[in-house]
């Protein structure tokens, strides 16, 4: 659990009851975007988009995802499109 910024240990019952429940899917989505991220520092461009687009597509139908991570996604990819010169609509 987070408390004032901080990442602190849930110890009790009721911490545990009270405490956010984060999906597999939306842990998969983060670390993919982080992967995709260290990937461009890394100038792996072409593995960083295929990251992103793995990322906008994690999630089965039905199952909660961060649409915030999904928009960050394609973010960077539009980033990586302006990078390259080219442009795709349907990443706005």
């Amino acid at each position: 659990m987070i408390r004032n910024g901080k990442l602190q240990i849930i110890t009790s019952r009721q911490e545990r009851v009270d405490a956010p429940v984060i999906t597999l899917d939306q842990l998969e989505q983060k670390f993919l975007l982080q992967k995709g991220i260290l990937l461009q520092s890394f100038n792996k461009y072409t593995e960083s988009q295929q990251t992103f687009l793995e990322c906008i597509n994690t999630g089965t139908t039905g199952c909660e995802v961060d649409i915030r991570i999904k928009r960050e996604c394609g973010r960077q990819l539009q980033h990586l499109a302006a990078r390259e010169g080219t442009h795709n609509e349907d990443l706005e």
